[in-house]
């Protein structure tokens, strides 16, 4: 499992693929960062997550 520390958008949005996010979290081995797109932070709920301090799945594209 792992904790959301930080999230942010590394694009531009463009209308033909939209944004992809930089996510920043927390596992037992320490940290670490993964680019996810729209679709899967939203399968992971990863903002409800950062949001909430909620943890979630480790992250992987």
């Amino acid at each position: 499992m792992a904790r959301v520390i930080n999230m942010s958008p590394v694009d531009e949005p463009v209308l033909t693929w939209g944004i992809r996010f930089s996510v920043e979290y927390e596992t037992a081995e320490g940290p670490q960062i993964v680019v996810l797109p729209p679709q899967r932070i939203s399968e992971l709920r990863i903002g409800e997550a950062f949001l909430h301090e909620k943890l979630i799945p480790i992250p992987a594209p």
